[in-house]
């Protein structure tokens, strides 16, 4: 996940996911970013899951890096 431009052909689904509503998020596009997480609520239990633990997974590995190069 290296590429911070948009999704590498190796992501899953949910990483993909995750991206497009970070990337939504940090464009201030309220709109788009609603859209994505409806379409992951409403699908079933499982599929929701997948994406949102995608999305915490993103977000922790951002801030890893971001703490780890802090002290720099």
């Amino acid at each position: 996940m290296s590429n911070q431009f948009g999704p590498s052909p190796d992501m899953s689904a949910g990483q993909t996911w995750a991206l497009r509503l970070l990337t939504a998020r940090a464009n201030d596009d309220s709109e788009a970013a609603e859209k994505l997480f409806a379409e992951a609520a409403s699908a079933d239990f499982d599929h929701l899951i997948e994406r949102l633990m995608s999305l915490l997974s993103l977000v922790g590995m951002q801030l890893g890096g971001c703490m780890g190069t802090a002290g720099q």
